[in-house]
């Protein structure tokens, strides 16, 4: 990118190329150059490239502060855009234990900005298997042709767009074959307003359905969360971890359960209802919750409230057609159009949110619950994204049969991760190896250590070695993360304080996970 940036004749402005060291240090590299480096206050501009994979295409991660020209013309100028205000929301609510230096330049430096990653495949990220092999070279392509056209637009520019119009917050979102959609929250909250005023209109029974949606997202977690704990109780949690998708064969079914079970409370306190007309009320109900949470979202300046009016939206499409007396015999078809509609559109949001966050919960720390962190993740995505499917199944007469099938698809689902072994060489689990020597008043205290980076099973662990000298400790790993919170848990057993070589050391398993490297 460099090179052709200087062979360009088109620069209004200069173009500085920074590699900083220390990111992983609390960001002291790019702290360093706002701090001290005299070319500092003439940066009006930054592209971040970071990294929290080893592939798939660049994203637009983040922008800002509040610049929502930055994403407009970032979709309008490279040939193909990438990524959606969702990975920004959970990124800055500081859902993602991680961090970039796009941080310190727009806080620190007030620096507006576009921050640019790969994110795939992040099972290697900061391993030994974390190289350029594997990174495809399509990956590199796409950063590359995007980060040379997105920074020729902006060098070409003699001012930056400073207008007040181009100061609002927005969405944005990518679409299929390398289009990006791009759209301010106002206009987001005006199409909320009138889909959840033609919801309401449509039955007054959806109100009472209405509540449903949230029963069945607290009945679900609460049902799903008992499987996450039958998983942990035999020692088989993690098992989706490097199949992502079994984690909804796991939970989803509990999500579904948590619908029927909620709609047939609900049904209690209300006259029997044929199945256009339940159909109608359970759709418009579900609408109208999802609408609101969008409205909410938008008021409160979340770009990713479109994916709930998106299933508002399609909610809104079944509720109408169920209105009509002519579509008795195309509900079915109308509302697996509707589903389908709605899965074009949320199905690369939560596929990128599977692939981004079950390699980080391999990292999220070994007291992170992981397990019921997935369950009632797993919960809510079904009910959001299959929310058609969801109020059709709760509509029909025949919900018992449904919810025994749900059931046995638990089962078979549970006994399927029970076969499955969670790591494998390209999704190693993470285990941090510490020597830790302490010492106090002339005595010396020599232990080594194992904390696991995720919430699985220590006997994993604890099963490699074939003596009873190691351990579990807690609040033991502060020595080389200090983050108590997170790494508490430890393998602990006492080694002498003038260990130096692995090779050296009776503990044969050490020699596997760690290079013979000499221990400072």
């Amino acid at each position: 990118v460099m090179r052709a940036l200087a062979q360009w004749r088109g620069l209004r402005r200069p173009v500085i190329l920074m590699l900083n060291g220390a990111e992983e240090y609390f960001v002291q590299g790019s702290h360093s150059f706002l701090a001290g480096h005299p070319w500092a206050d003439d940066v009006e501009f930054v592209i971040n490239m970071d990294a929290a994979g080893a592939g798939g295409k660049e994203a637009l991660f983040q922008t800002g502060p509040s610049q929502g020209w930055i994403a407009r013309e970032y979709a309008a100028v490279v040939p193909r855009p990438a990524g959606s205000v969702f990975g920004q929301d959970i990124f800055q609510a500081n859902l993602i234990p991680s961090d970039t230096d796009f941080r310190v330049y727009r806080d620190y430096g007030n620096l507006h900005g576009a921050d640019i990653c790969f994110w795939r495949n992040g099972y290697v990220y900061h391993t030994k298997q974390d190289n350029l092999e594997a990174v495809s070279p399509g990956s590199l392509q796409h950063m590359g042709d995007n980060v040379l056209a997105f920074a020729k637009h902006l060098a070409s520019r003699s001012t930056l767009s400073r207008d007040e119009s181009d100061q609002a917050t927005v969405s944005y979102v990518e679409l299929a074959f390398g289009n990006m959609l791009v759209f301010e929250r106002k206009e987001l909250a005006g199409a909320g307003l009138v889909v959840f005023a033609l919801l309401c209109a449509l039955s007054l029974r959806a109100l009472q359905y209405g509540l449903v949606v949230p029963l069945s997202l607290v009945t679900g977690a609460i049902l799903a969360c008992l499987v996450g704990l039958t998983t942990v109780y035999f020692a088989i949690q993690m098992s989706w971890y490097r199949m992502p998708w079994l984690s909804f064969a796991i939970y989803a079914p509990a999500a579904l359960l948590g619908r029927l079970v909620s709609a047939a409370l609900c049904e209690k306190f209300a006259a029997p209802l044929t199945f256009r007309s339940s159909l109608q009320a359970s759709s418009a109900g579900s609408g109208i919750v999802w609408t609101l949470i969008a409205l909410l979202c938008s008021f409160y300046n979340i770009g990713s409230a479109y994916i709930f009016l998106a299933s508002g939206i399609a909610l809104l499409a079944v509720a109408m057609a169920s209105s009509r007396p002519w579509a008795n015999e195309r509900l079915v078809v109308l509302a697996g159009v509707a589903q389908a509609a709605l899965l074009s559109i949320l199905v690369m949001v939560v596929v990128s949110i599977m692939d981004l966050f079950a390699p980080i919960l391999g990292r999220a720390g070994a007291d992170v619950l992981n397990e019921l962190v997935m369950a009632i993740f797993v919960v809510f995505v079904s009910n959001l994204a299959f929310a058609v499917t969801f109020a059709a199944l709760s509509a029909v007469p025949r919900r018992r049969a449904v919810a025994k099938a749900a059931l046995l698809a638990t089962v078979l689902a549970v006994c399927l991760a029970a076969t499955t072994f969670p790591y494998d060489k390209a999704h190693p689990r993470r285990i941090i190896l510490q020597h830790h020597v302490e010492e106090r008043d002339g005595n010396i205290k020599s232990e080594m250590l194992l904390v696991p980076m995720d919430g699985g099973d220590l006997r994993q662990v604890d099963n490699l070695f074939h003596d009873d000298s190691w351990t579990v400790t807690r609040g033991r790993a502060s020595a080389f993360y200090p983050l108590e919170v997170v790494f508490k848990h430890a393998l602990v057993r006492e080694v002498p304080a003038a260990l130096a070589n692995l090779a050296d050391t009776d503990l044969p398993v050490l020699q596997a996970v760690a290079s013979p490297d000499r221990l400072k």
